[in-house]
C-alpha cells in the first residue's frame, strides 16, 4: 500500500486529504479517461493519458445537457443523451469532440445509449407516460422499454413489452444477448405493472427476442439493480435491493447460463463496481468501520482465488473530524483496458478528484485537477 505523504508544522502533523500525483508514474499511463463533467453544465469529457494535464470538454457544441457517454470498443465513438427534462435524443461525436450530430430524434425520451461490443447496434432506453409526483416538481416515466438502433440511426426495434419498465441493462461480450434490471411481471397480482412490483433480472436474446428470467424463485421483497455481464461472459453481477431500493444492498455474482449464485460481497451505498477487461476480478466500494470511524475504500475480489484484497486505505488521510465518517467517498471504478489499473473518484470536501491505484494496490496517486466527475470508461 502506498504510504500517505506527511508535513509536520510545529508538533502537528498534517495529513493530506488526497493522494498527490505523480508525473512520473502518469507517464506510464496510457489510453484516455471518458466522463460527465458537471462543473458548467452536463458534458462529456475526457482526459488523455498520460499527455494529459487537464480535462477537456468534448461535447463543445452542446446546446442542452449532454449526459450518459458510452465508448465505442475501437475507442473512436462515443454516443450519448443531448436533451431536456422533457425530450432528448441520442447523439454521437468522436473522441476529439469532431463531427457531432443526432442520431436518434423524435419527441421520445431517451437514456442511457450503449455501444454493443462489435460495434454493430446501439441499445438504450424510451421512457414514456410521464408524470410529477404528489407534492413534488420532479417528473417521473411510469413505463420504459428497451430499443436497439444501428448507428447511423435506422432499422430501430423495441425489445421489451411497452407496459413495463426497464431501468437498467448491460450487453452480453458477444453482443448477442443483453441482461436488464426491469419490472416486467404483476408479481404483486393487483392487475398492473407498477413500482409496487421488484425489479428482477432478464435475459433478452437479441435473435430470438426471447426474454427469460436469470434467477427464479426470489424472495418477493427482494429486487435486482445495475446488472453488468462480465467480460468473459461466464457472469453477471448485480446490487440485490430490499423492496425497490437500490442504494443499499449486497453486490451479487451469478453464473450468467443457470442463475446460480457464486458470491455476494458488501458493498458501500452507492454500490460501485466494475468488471475486469480478463472477467475474474471485479473492483468495489466497501464501507469498513475502524474503531468508531468509518472509511470507504476499494477492494478487489478475484473469483478465481475467492481472494479479497484492498487497494485504498483513506483513514491514511486526513479532512474534517467526524464520529461515523472521515469526510471521504469513493465512486465510479473504471479498469485499465490492460487491467494493471483502476481509476476512480475520489470526493473530498465538495470536491472531485480522479485518482488511479495500481490493481495490487500498490500504487495510489491523483491524475487530474479537481472537479466534478463522473467517470464511465477507460479507453485504449
Amino acid at each position: 500500500m502506498m504510504a500517505a505523504i506527511a508535513w509536520s508544522v510545529g508538533c502537528a502533523t498534517l495529513r493530506p486529504s488526497v493522494p498527490v500525483r505523480d508525473a512520473e508514474t502518469v507517464s506510464h499511463l496510457s489510453g484516455l479517461l471518458m466522463m460527465e463533467c458537471l462543473s458548467s453544465g452536463a458534458r462529456i469529457c475526457a482526459f488523455d493519458l498520460p499527455t494529459g494535464r487537464r480535462v477537456r470538454v468534448v461535447t463543445l457544441d452542446c446546446e442542452e445537457n449532454c449526459l450518459e457517454p458510452s465508448l465505442s470498443s475501437n475507442s473512436a465513438k462515443i454516443v450519448f443523451i443531448q436533451g431536456s427534462s422533457q425530450v432528448s435524443d441520442v447523439w454521437q461525436v468522436d473522441v476529439n469532440g469532431h463531427d457531432s450530430q443526432p442520431l436518434i430524434q423524435d419527441e421520445a425520451f431517451k437514456a442511457d445509449p450503449a455501444w454493443s461490443p462489435d460495434g454493430i447496434l446501439i441499445a438504450y432506453r424510451v421512457l414514456e407516460d410521464p408524470y410529477t409526483l404528489p407534492n413534488s416538481t420532479l417528473q417521473v416515466h411510469r413505463h420504459s422499454s428497451l430499443h436497439v438502433a444501428s448507428p447511423d440511426g435506422t432499422e430501430e426495434d423495441r425489445l421489451t413489452p411497452q407496459d413495463g419498465y426497464v431501468s437498467a441493462f448491460s450487453w452480453a461480450p458477444d453482443g448477442d444477448q443483453i441482461v436488464i434490471s426491469a419490472r416486467l411481471e404483476d408479481l404483486n397480482q393487483d392487475n398492473f405493472i407498477n413500482h409496487r412490483d421488484r425489479a428482477r433480472l432478464y435475459i433478452v436474446d437479441l435473435t430470438s427476442r426471447e426474454i427469460r428470467t436469470v434467477i427464479p424463485d426470489v424472495a418477493p421483497e427482494l429486487s435486482m439493480h445495475r446488472p453488468a455481464w462480465s467480460s468473459d461472459g461466464e457472469h453477471i453481477a448485480y446490487i440485490e435491493g430490499h423492496g425497490d431500493l437500490e442504494a443499499h444492498g449486497d453486490l451479487v455474482i451469478v453464473k450468467a447460463d443457470d442463475g446460480s449464485e457464486v458470491t455476494r460481497l458488501e458493498v458501500a451505498p452507492g454500490g460501485a463496481y466494475s468488471w475486469s477487461p480478463g472477467g475474474e476480478e471485479i473492483a468495489y466500494v466497501k464501507f469498513r468501520v475502524a474503531g468508531r470511524v468509518g472509511y470507504d475504500d476499494l477492494f478487489v475480489f478475484d473469483l478465481s482465488t475467492q481472494d479479497v484484497t484492498c487497494l485504498t486505505d483513506t483513514s491514511l488521510y486526513s479532512v474534517f473530524s467526524a464520529e461515523e465518517l472521515n469526510g471521504i467517498t469513493l465512486d465510479d471504478p473504471v479498469w485499465s483496458p490492460d487491467g494493471r489499473y483502476v481509476a476512480f473518484v475520489w470526493k473530498v470536501r465538495g470536491k472531485d478528484y480522479i485518482v488511479v491505484v495500481s490493481a495490487d494496490g500498490s500504487q495510489l496517486f491523483r491524475i487530474a485537477d479537481p472537479g466534478q466527475y463522473h467517470l464511465v470508461a477507460w479507453g485504449r
